[in-house]
Formats: structure tokens, sequence, C-alpha cells
């Protein structure tokens, strides 16, 4: 039987048939209604959910489309001493990395300065799963040409350091779990070193931002395909991956 979308003659752009399942809207209401800054309180409250943190299944908005919202809400960039330079006695260099965290912040609902990016997570809604440890975490945010870049190079010296300390240990068969810390710390050790490579990179603009990708950590869709298929999709050390999310411009 025709659809109501057919008899009021509503298409898709190429002609066809508009199809999707009878929960689709609910998905699509939910990712507009955050799109457009609705509190999460409100979107939980219509649609009938008892934990505001289960709405980020039903959001949709890509990396892309957040980072676009904070160079639109950058806007006008006087107040900025390389744009006016009598503004130099009132923003410092430093006040650069709070511009953008405040952006952030305004654009995704959360955003929190950390030693070296910042920190996308929602804390009113579910706590931190990482404790804070911000090198193996997909929610935490780097950018090229931040004035914290460097920090990078004496934590991955320091990882490095570390690292050889517990592989003379890892030899070591009474230490019990010391296998363990090892894969952890080699682990950070990798991480630390790829952001590096990327900020080493002149291919790579200043200005772009780029986060872990971690398909082995938890997430709902990953959850769903195991109850379905009794397959965990994910488990390898090759699985964590630095992806880059968008430039923007770096005044």
């Amino acid at each position: 039987m025709s659809s109501i979308f057919e008899r009021n003659d509503f298409f898709e752009p190429d002609g066809s048939k508009i199809k999707f399942s009878t929960h689709s809207p609910r998905h699509w209401q939910n990712s507009i209604a955050n799109a457009n800054h609705v509190p999460d309180i409100l979107i939980s409250l219509w649609s009938g959910r008892k934990n505001v943190s289960q709405n980020a299944s039903y959001y949709h908005t890509t990396d892309e489309e957040y980072i676009e919202r904070v160079e639109g809400l950058l806007g006008d960039s006087s107040f900025i001493p390389d744009h006016n330079p009598e503004a130099c006695f009132k923003v410092s260099v430093y006040d650069k990395t709070n511009i953008i965290n405040n952006v952030l912040k305004e654009s995704l609902g959360a955003s929190h300065i950390t030693d070296t990016g910042f920190c996308v997570h929602d804390f009113t809604a579910t706590p931190c799963r990482k404790f804070l440890d911000h090198a193996t975490c997909s929610e935490h945010l780097y950018l090229k040409g931040d004035p914290r870049n460097d920090l990078l190079r004496s934590f991955l010296a320091e990882e490095i350091s570390s690292l050889k300390i517990v592989e003379k240990e890892s030899k070591d068969e009474t230490l019990y779990d010391v296998d363990l810390w090892y894969t952890f710390k080699s682990q950070r050790v990798k991480i630390l070193q790829d952001i590096i490579n990327i900020l080493d990179d002149d291919s790579i603009p200043s200005g772009s931002f780029f986060r872990l990708v971690i398909n082995n950590e938890y997430n709902p869709v990953r959850v769903a395909i195991y109850n379905k298929t009794s397959k965990l999709i994910g488990i390898g050390k090759q699985d964590i991956q630095l992806e880059f999310v968008k430039e923007i411009e770096l005044l």
C-alpha cells in the first residue's frame, strides 16, 4: 500500500520512495534536537527515558558537524591579539586555548581543558570510564598548534623510560600481572608516538583536530552486535588509531 509520503507527493531527491523503519523518526528527532542545543534532560524526558546517558545512542551528529559548530561560533576574531593590536594587553597567548574551549563547550555541551587537549565527555550524564587517562580515551580531542603540544613530547619520554623498567620487571615470573602492565604501557607509548608523528608531519596543517578511534572500548553498537552474533569486534591492539576530525583556522 502507498505510504503517507507517496500520498502527499514526497520522494527522495532521486525520485525513489522514502523508506525507513518506524523507529527511525525517533533517532531523527533526537539528533535534530541535539543539533539545535536542546538540553539532554529535556530530550530524555520527552523520549520517556529513565537515564539521560541513553540519549547518546540516538544522537547521530558527526565529528565534522561538531567542529563546524565550533567554526561558526568562533565568529568575530577582532578580540584576538593577532587581529587587534589594542587587545594585546588584554588577551595572552594561552587565552586562545580558553577561547576554543568555551566554543567547544557551547557547541558540544561539555568541554574541559586538559593538560594536552580538550575532553568532551559529559560528566553530568556518566562518570569518566578512563579515570582521566586522556592518552587512551576516544573522547579526548587534540589540536595541532596548541601551545601545550610540547608537553606530549615530555610525556612520551617519561612513558618510554617507564616502559623499560616494566619490560625488565616483566621477566620476573613472581610479579603478578606485570605482563598486563607491560601491555598497557607499550600501548600508551605507541599512541603518544603516533600523536608526535602527526605534530611533526608538515603535510598536516596547524589547526587540525584529531582524536583516537578505539574499536575495542565499550559502545552500544558493539554490545548489540555481540548479543546478535556472539562475535566481539575490535579486540586487537591494532584497532587503536588516530583519526583526523577537521581543520580550523588557528589565529
